[in-house]
């Protein structure tokens, strides 16, 4: 009787002893680069086209990640996306093509993604995860020679949840720090005006981002 209740014991125990063993958080902040995929172009009139295409700027954010098991953990993140649009117009008649820069873009990304970690290396562990994504408080500064005021001007970007999945590698460099590489992928598209005729803009950002994390 009193085995049997030893290994009842044992076996209730063993779950709680292990979920202590992984209960670790870490905090993180990093910089990133995004890279926007679409390049979206749309008929301003008969012959003309419009092409408008962003190239990226550093941003910066930062995680905190709880660990439920040794190789999962849920982890929170927010970031600042950032880009330098430009406009390209072209007369199909004459072939001519003005381009000129469209503002700076700014993003705010908020996440939540559960992640796992491949292989019992201690030192370089890659992970992947997935998780649901938050883009709002998105602003375009838009610069004085192509506004009707002539002063620069922002305009407002859709706030809309969408999928995430991410990626990356985590390297120990000491029991407390590591360095992580990773990358991160969610699909948006917004307005950029509040006429409903006007096109949607994919913008679509791949973060790739490195930083430090600590753990505790």
């Amino acid at each position: 009787m009193r085995i049997r209740v030893s290994l009842l014991l044992v076996s209730l125990l063993f779950p709680v002893v292990l979920f202590a063993q992984s209960n670790a958080n870490e905090l993180g902040v990093f910089i990133n680069r995004a890279t926007f995929h679409t390049t979206t172009e749309s008929d301003l009139d008969v012959g003309i086209t419009a092409k408008f295409k962003i190239d990226p700027k550093t941003g910066y954010g930062i995680s905190f990640d709880h660990f439920i098991a040794p190789n999962m953990s849920v982890q929170l993140l927010a970031q600042s996306v950032r880009g330098n649009s430009k406009i390209s117009i072209t007369d199909e008649t004459t072939g001519v093509t003005f381009s000129a820069p469209a503002g700076s873009i700014d993003l705010k990304q908020y996440d939540i993604a559960l992640h796992y970690y491949f292989g019992r290396n201690a030192r370089v562990r890659p992970y992947a995860g997935l998780g649901v994504m938050r883009t709002q408080g998105g602003k375009v500064t838009v610069p004085g020679e192509l506004t009707d005021s002539g002063v620069d001007e922002q305009l407002s970007l859709d706030d809309k949840f969408s999928y995430v999945v991410d990626g990356g590698v985590d390297f120990r460099i000491t029991p407390k720090a590591s360095i992580t590489l990773s990358a991160k992928y969610a699909p948006y598209k917004t307005s950029v005006s509040d006429d409903p005729a006007d096109p949607k803009v994919k913008l679509d950002p791949t973060t790739f981002a490195a930083g430090l994390r600590w753990r505790f």
